[in-house]
């Protein structure tokens, strides 16, 4: 699945519209992001997304990136406490990824 710039907002709008679950701050930081990073980032969680059908995600800083993870199974959500984000849908995990790494540029 491809969207183009010219639809990332219009997408974005409808999958929250629809209910789509996301966390609260991958909402306020898809605001904060360029029409072709969003289009980019709705690309990308799409493909993770069909990859890992609900599985769950989380994020750790490295270095100057961000790296998303595939958590192993609910059980062991205890050990990613330490952090920022964890438990995330696929959606989630990559608009903040996205905006993290576009905020250290």
């Amino acid at each position: 699945m491809t969207i183009t710039p010219g639809q990332a907002r219009g997408a974005w709008l409808g999958l929250l519209l629809a209910g789509q679950q996301v966390h609260p701050d991958a909402v306020r930081m898809a605001q904060l992001l360029t029409d072709e990073q969003l289009s980019s980032a709705l690309t990308t969680a799409a493909d993770i997304a069909a990859r890992h059908p609900e599985e769950l995600f989380y994020l750790k800083g490295r270095g100057s990136g961000t790296q998303i993870y595939v958590t192993p199974d609910e059980t062991q959500l205890d050990d990613y406490a330490g952090e920022r984000y964890w438990d995330l849908d696929a959606l989630s995990a990559v608009i903040i990824a996205t905006a993290l790494t576009a905020e250290l540029q």
